[in-house]
């Protein structure tokens, strides 16, 4: 089940705010981040609801900050920073990045929780391309028997 699904305009304004109440004690390190925060700024995800949706079961405990996560994967990536675990820990104790990565709640997702939306969205890949690969096997199946 996912929790609320933040839109991206919701995102933007908060981003906004966040960043403004930051701006004069994290402006040093505002200004070499510009480029990153402005590709997440303008990144859309609200396309991916209808992809990631289907991923949690409508009971259970509720899965939050999906969006962050995806954008938190992104800057990571734009930061050049390639372990997943180092990444996680330093969202978790930077103030800043948590901001920008958007996060809705409290406390940044643990590191389990960026590879269970991995392992999840690489699951359903894995289900489609196993269906691109039979659907057309099974026409040519029948013409020999």
């Amino acid at each position: 089940m996912l929790r609320n699904w933040q839109s991206h305009s919701d995102y933007q304004k908060q981003l906004i705010q966040r960043l403004s109440a930051l701006a004069q004690k994290e402006k040093g390190r505002l200004i070499p981040l510009d480029k990153a925060i402005s590709k997440l700024y303008l990144l859309n995800l609200d396309n991916l609801l209808p992809i990631i949706k289907p991923l949690y079961p409508d009971f259970g405990r509720p899965a939050k900050n999906q969006q962050g996560i995806i954008r938190s994967l992104v800057l990571m990536l734009e930061l050049q920073v390639y372990s997943i675990t180092n990444w996680a820990k330093r969202v978790q104790h930077d103030q800043l990045l948590f901001d920008i990565c958007g996060f809705d709640s409290n406390k940044a997702p643990g590191v389990g929780s960026y590879y269970d939306l991995l392992w999840r969205l690489w699951l359903a890949m894995a289900k489609n391309l196993l269906r691109i690969v039979c659907v057309p096997i099974a026409p040519m199946a029948k013409s020999f028997i």
